[in-house]
């Protein structure tokens, strides 16, 4: 059987998920992975990452975010993870729609700009 959380546990573990990205000496940032967990690109967030409301977090992406290539690849997933590189959460959908991160294209080479457009995570 299924089962929920009451709205302010869910706010308050969003609210946590968006303090450990925050935690460490910088930036978090996002790290878009392939199917074996290969790091293609990372997109640095702003610090605050961003809010939450409710049982959502917003990221602040005012304007596109450049990544930076790693490797090239087709984005299965992506991880959030503090400055120290610490994955926060994990699973992330990313992709061009329907996903919890949005960016310009799931092809990641050093020929092609990837950028980061949108961000919003539902708690469960």
């Amino acid at each position: 059987m299924a089962w929920d959380l009451k709205a302010s546990r869910k706010e308050s573990n969003m609210q946590g998920t968006l303090s450990d990205i925050d935690s460490g000496a910088g930036a978090g940032y996002l790290a878009v992975l392939d199917n074996g967990d290969t790091d293609l690109m990372h997109f640095t967030l702003a610090d605050p990452a961003g809010v939450v409301s409710g049982d959502t977090l917003t990221f602040d992406i005012p304007n596109p975010i450049t990544g930076s290539y790693l490797a090239t690849g087709v984005i299965a997933k992506g991880e959030l993870r503090n400055s120290n590189g610490e994955v926060e959460a994990t699973t992330v959908s990313v992709g061009t729609s329907n996903a919890d991160i949005l960016v310009s294209s799931t092809q990641i080479s050093d020929t092609i700009e990837t950028t980061l457009l949108q961000g919003v995570m539902k708690h469960g």
